[in-house]
């Protein structure tokens, strides 16, 4: 049975741009073998909010139902792993 609803989708809403550094930031690990060459395990990407909204409406154009969902994502650096010893 076709409930006849009609679901539309908004394009996402960036707010709140948190910019990265480019700075190479280095940490010792245990878990990277001796000798073994550094490793990149985070690459520098802004940070940011985001909103998507999606508005069901019934065949009238009623809206029954309207849910926003978000997210907010802080900034990732160019982070390497190097051996301890």
């Amino acid at each position: 049975m076709d409930p006849h609803w009609n679901v539309a989708i908004g394009k996402p809403v960036i707010t709140n741009l948190r910019p990265t550094s480019q700075t190479k930031i280095i940490e010792y690990s245990d878990a990277v073998p001796a000798g073994s060459p550094e490793v990149m395990v985070e690459h520098a990407q802004d940070g940011f909010d985001s909103s998507i909204t999606r508005v069901v409406t019934d065949s009238s154009g009623n809206v029954i139902d309207k849910w926003t969902a978000t997210s907010s994502y802080q900034p990732a650096y160019n982070r390497y792993l190097r051996p301890k010893n």
